[in-house]
């Protein structure tokens, strides 16, 4: 697991979420795997009670399992997830181009263009995935929120996590 420096401000379960669900999503925890209150608590100097609280929120989030008398894991992939995610991204999405296309403002254009234009620099640079996807992310944030559809972005990421994992 990969530990990050703690964000000014940022309170221990916002860091220990921020940690886990980072180390998840990068397969960094592979899944599968068995995770231990106590170790994590250890390893990102925090007490249980935050721990327990942030497994919970990724048990919501469908990014781990916690099985009595087992433990806690860290979720497969979900091909059947991935699936559904896809369908409602891709669903909205070309609603949303459309109405995207029937105008938002010069200003949003312009970061557009920006975006695509740093997606082109480093899209064939061998260690830029990770950033590739951070821009693309952006850019469909961005036409959704041009389009006052932010709310519908972010359920699209909540079902779009086992996908995202993949990438």
């Amino acid at each position: 697991m990969i530990l990050y420096e703690k964000k000014e401000k940022e309170n221990s379960k916002d860091y220990a979420y921020r940690v886990l669900k980072d180390n998840i999503m990068t397969l960094n925890l592979k899944p599968g795997e068995l995770l231990s209150e106590a170790e994590l608590s250890e390893k990102l100097g925090i007490s249980r009670t935050p721990i327990r609280e942030v497994l919970m929120r990724l048990k919501n989030e469908h990014l781990i399992e916690v099985k009595p008398q087992t433990g806690t894991y860290i979720s497969l992939i979900d091909i059947n997830m991935v699936d559904q995610g896809l369908f409602m991204r891709y669903t909205l999405e070309k609603e949303v181009l459309k109405e995207a296309c029937n105008g938002v403002s010069d200003e949003i254009i312009i970061e557009l263009e920006k975006n695509l234009f740093t997606q082109k620099l480093i899209a064939n640079k061998s260690d830029s995935a990770i950033e590739f996807h951070k821009l693309d992310k952006e850019f469909h944030e961005l036409l959704f929120r041009a389009t006052n559809k932010g709310e519908i972005w972010n359920c699209i990421l909540n079902m779009s996590t086992h996908y995202n994992r993949m990438k």
